[in-house]
C-alpha cells in the first residue's frame, strides 16, 4: 500500500530505496539494541519487524524498478538473475550457519545483521550516488 501511494506521489525509486533502506536500518539497530540490553517487549519486537519488512517492501521493488529503467532489456534477465541468485545463497548461507550454530545468541545474530545490513546500506548508496551521477551526465 506504502509503495501504491508512493508511486501516485511521483516519487523516484531511488527515494523509494533510500526510505525503505531507512526503516529497515532504523529498525534493525533498534532490534540490535533491545538484543544487547535485554529488554523483551513482543509489541516493540512485532512493530520494529514490521518496520523492517516495509522497508524491504519499499527497498526491493524499487530496486528492481530503478535496474529496468536503466539497463537495456537483454541486460534485465542478468541482473534480475543476479539478484535472485544472491537471495537464494542468502537464505541457503543463513539456514546453515543457524543449523550449525543452534546456541547462537539472539543479540550475536541482530550484530550480525546489523553490520551485514551496513555494508550492504554503503554499497546500495555507491550504487545510488552512480546512478544519479550517469542519470546527470545522459540528461
Amino acid at each position: 500500500i506504502l509503495l501504491f501511494i508512493l508511486g501516485n506521489r511521483k516519487i523516484v525509486d531511488a527515494s523509494c530505496i533510500k526510505l525503505g533502506m531507512i526503516f529497515s536500518l532504523f529498525s534493525i539497530i533498534c532490534i540490535t539494541v533491545f538484543n544487547k540490553f535485554n529488554i523483551n517487549n513482543n509489541f516493540t519486537y512485532s512493530i520494529l519487524i514490521s518496520s523492517f519488512s516495509m522497508g524491504f517492501a519499499l527497498f526491493i521493488p524499487s530496486l528492481f524498478s530503478l535496474l529496468s529503467k536503466n539497463r537495456h532489456e537483454n541486460e534485465q534477465g542478468k541482473i534480475y538473475g543476479l539478484l535472485e541468485s544472491i537471495d537464494s545463497l542468502a537464505i541457503f548461507g543463513s539456514a546453515w550457519i543457524i543449523k550449525k550454530i543452534a546456541n547462537i545468541s539472539y543479540t550475536r545474530i541482530s550484530l550480525i545483521s546489523l553490520i551485514l545490513f551496513i555494508v550492504s546500506y554503503i554499497i546500495i548508496k555507491k550504487f545510488l550516488n552512480n546512478q544519479s551521477i550517469s542519470h546527470e551526465k545522459n540528461n
